[in-house]
């Protein structure tokens, strides 16, 4: 008998500032000026976390007899799961914002969600609180607060199997394995009362995120030696599995592999396989309630200066012969409302079929050791979120305009009378399936070990080159490329020197990423620039041309790592990024995350040489 037992707190906290620039009417007892104005004080915005985690697992096991045999063994076990977290965060009543910015000084009626509550008039264009951020006591009463929302996510998890030899065959014994499992899965999210109905002034509403979902799944695996000790076989097997699981929430469906070793002789060996996987969706991509937030136009709005894109679609679907928008468009209007949501009876599951094909050479006459695979992956239905800019790209970035599926994933007012003209209102940014992504690559993995003396030195090299990777977003849609864009390197590598001398060992590892760059991605490198319409595609006399810095070459970082290890404690110093390697610096505008200009991601160090000691004793 067995039993397993975690308990784990987390507490976080981030201290922030925001500005706050409510319109203030022309007619309000706190607005000096005569016409509508706006004070923008920045004020504190602070958030915080505590995540309790436990986690109970009891289970039992042993041998026992079956066909006349003793070596069949059994698993049987109970897991439950607890996750609860309470988020808190400086909010800004937006009725209490609503009520004291119009023309009184507090309208007790516009106060509908957070009241009823004594109205507190706010001088907003106090020059203290315009310089320092700071209300009186009682105005920073009246306007904000700190709100907690819950999540609780609970898993209830029990399972059995049992494996042992079947019967044998002339090449050995054919072994299996059968088990069964039962899950639950329960989420609950519940923002703070002001989140759920929409009083957060310039933040996130959100609504309750609520579901569950049961899964059942039995399965079987089966090793079977087909041949041995035969010429140019020194030993064959067969490894079938088979699984078929049934979601509450999706039905059921079969997933197998297949699998073939083929040991040739002591020196070399060949393997592949062949298998299909099946997911539905999580519970949060199911049930999350609808989520709003706000992002400036300048974010989603591809058409702004659309004389100066480079893309010729969006000149075409933006201006005159599209959409309608003025030549040097600049969208002055107010951030975009994002929605996102879950997907529950929209959504398909993800299926896959992946592929592999290799061999492992382990020569005895030479100290190294080689293995080289190939692999292809093809998922239809990923689950993902577009993101909102991407929407609106992809709308009129296409040919098909206004008929692309994209294009009712987003509104833009286009009533030249109404005071929002232009301005993209809304996008809805909720989980969908993605039509088929495609990766097919190699795989590459190198090990030398020569001894030198008292010394052994040690090399481990890898390597992952990519052939494919493609999305198709929807089936009526052509597939991307996006191997060697930036963040789809088309190699990366990694290469390990050790050298150990009895209990010291000295370390030195390279990461190495290909080259990589997004101007095919968006047609060239040169575009309008900074509001000049760009000659390549505009008629305008005045136009000037920017060349746009979006490609990355070979980047390599280097760590370094000193270790003594004693027989019960072990010390180990180095240097990570050795040589203080800057990441590669890119244009704004380039399709990349970025810190200031250098791109920001996990393949490039943003952080610079650093320094580390650790040290860890064995009782």
């Amino acid at each position: 008998v067995y039993g397993e037992f975690l308990y784990n707190k987390r507490e976080s906290e981030q201290e922030s500032f925001r500005q706050l620039f409510p319109n203030v009417a022309a007619t309000n007892p706190s607005n000096p000026f005569g016409v509508t104005a706006r004070a923008i004080p920045m004020i504190p915005s602070d958030s915080s976390q505590e995540v309790t985690f436990k986690r109970a697992v009891l289970g039992a096991t042993g041998d026992f007899s079956l066909f006349g045999r003793d070596d069949w063994s059994y698993d049987v076990y109970a897991q439950m799961t607890q996750s609860d977290a309470d988020y808190t965060n400086d909010i800004i009543y937006n009725d209490r914002v609503i009520a004291t910015t119009g023309s009184t000084a507090c309208n007790a009626a516009a106060i509908t969600i957070s009241g009823p509550v004594t109205c507190q008039a706010i001088n907003w264009f106090n020059p203290t609180t315009v310089t320092t951020g700071v209300f009186s006591p009682a105005e920073a009463a009246f306007l904000f607060t700190k709100e907690t929302g819950t999540t609780s996510y609970d898993q209830k998890l029990y399972g059995g199997s049992v494996s042992g030899t079947l019967f044998d065959l002339p090449a050995g014994g054919v072994g299996g394995a059968f088990g069964v499992e039962y899950r639950t899965d329960e989420i609950d999210d519940i923002p703070g009362f002001n989140a759920r109905n929409s009083n957060l002034w310039g933040q996130t509403a959100a609504g309750r995120t609520k579901g569950s979902d049961t899964v059942k799944e039995v399965f079987g695996e089966f090793e079977v030696p087909l041949l041995k000790d035969l010429p140019m076989v020194e030993k064959l097997t067969l490894n079938l599995s088979g699984r078929w699981t049934d979601y509450e929430s999706y039905g059921s469906d079969t997933t197998y592999k297949v699998g073939l070793n083929w040991q040739i002789e002591e020196q070399l060996r060949f393997r592949g396989s062949v298998g299909t996987s099946f997911r539905a969706p999580a519970l949060y991509e199911l049930f999350l309630a609808n989520q709003t937030a706000f992002s400036a136009q300048t974010s989603v709005d591809p058409c702004i200066r659309w004389d100066t894109s480079s893309n010729p679609q969006i000149v075409e679907n933006c201006g005159p012969n599209g959409i309608g928008l003025p030549v040097g468009w600049t969208n002055p209007n107010s951030s975009a409302l994002i929605i996102t949501g879950g997907g529950a009876g929209v959504l398909d599951a993800e299926t896959s079929d992946a592929y592999t094909a290799g061999f492992v050479w382990t020569p005895d006459y030479l100290p190294f050791r080689a293995a080289i695979d190939w692999w292809r992956i093809e998922v239809d239905n990923q689950v993902a979120q577009f993101g909102s800019a991407n929407i609106t790209n992809q709308c009129y970035g296409d040919p098909d305009f206004p008929n692309s599926p994209f294009c009712d994933l987003f509104t833009r007012e286009l009533n030249v009378n109404a005071p929002n003209y232009g301005q993209i209102t809304e996008v809805r940014n909720s989980y969908v399936n993605i039509a088929n992504q495609v990766a097919e690559g190699v795989d590459v993995n190198f090990r030398l070990q020569k001894d030198f003396g008292e010394y052994r030195f040690t090399t481990n090299a890898e390597l992952t080159y990519n052939f494919v990777d493609t999305t198709q977003t929807f089936e009526t849609f052509p597939e991307e490329q996006n191997r060697g864009l930036l963040y789809n390197n088309k190699w990366v590598a990694q290469i390990d020197f050790r050298l150990d001398n009895g209990p010291w060992s000295y370390n030195w590892s390279m990461d190495i990423y290909s080259a990589a760059s997004n101007d095919a991605y968006y047609g060239g490198d040169t575009f309008g620039w900074r509001g000049f319409a760009d000659c390549a595609f505009s008629t305008s006399t005045t136009c000037v041309s920017g060349k746009y810095d979006q490609s990355v070459g070979m980047h390599i970082t280097n760590d370094v790592s000193v270790r003594y290890r004693a027989e019960n404690w072990e010390v180990v110093a180095g240097v990570d990024n050795l040589f203080d390697k800057d990441p590669p610096l890119l244009s704004t505008g380039s399709g990349a995350n970025r810190i200031g200009n250098a791109i920001a991601i996990s393949n490039y160090d943003v952080l610079g040489r650093r320094y580390f000691l650790s040290a860890g004793y064995k009782f």
